[in-house]
């Protein structure tokens, strides 16, 4: 999973997060793809909302596991701070699952104590920021994501394939 986070103010004006410091720290024992660098840095809109990518937060799953690649088991404490009424997640999920397989759990805790949560599923929220040529299902379940962004060249190390984020 890969993110950036957007949020909507009370004002309904858009602020992105900063994530450098989280990326910068964020460790892994995988090495990076090419594919990390055809991705859109710095702040981009997507479906008019603006993100900020200053670049990649992974998590371990159970693939990414099996293959003693290991990458932090969760990410605590990113810097949200202010009202927001909507928090938008820029991500890509890596491998390819069965629709409905829940892949990853957000939890947003609040300043006065209280939290909640949602999960992100595979077809639900998104899919393989890896697109396979050979990929039947490309839409999502869940009518409040949708991709929001694909490169415009194959994949480097994959031909005939794109990377893709969703939102």
């Amino acid at each position: 999973l890969a993110a950036s986070l957007s949020m909507v103010q009370v004002q309904a004006a858009f602020q992105t997060l900063d994530l450098s410091a989280a990326c910068a720290a964020a460790f892994s024992n995988a090495p990076s793809p090419q594919s990390w660098s055809v991705l859109p840095r710095g702040t981009n809109a997507f479906h008019g909302i603006p993100f900020r990518v200053d670049g990649k937060l992974e998590v371990t799953g159970i693939q990414d596991a099996s293959k003693g690649e290991f990458h932090p088991p969760r990410l605590d404490r990113l810097p949200v701070r202010g009202r927001a009424h909507r928090v938008h997640l820029l991500h890509g999920m890596d491998g390819v699952d069965k629709d409905g397989i829940p892949l990853a759990k957000v939890v947003l805790r609040y300043g006065n104590g209280g939290q909640r949560s949602f999960r992100l599923a595979y077809g639900v929220q998104g899919r393989s920021w890896m697109q396979e040529r050979s990929e039947r299902a490309g839409g999502l379940l869940d009518p409040e994501s949708r991709q929001a962004w694909t490169s415009a060249a194959e994949d480097p190390e994959r031909p005939g394939s794109s990377v893709r984020l969703f939102q």
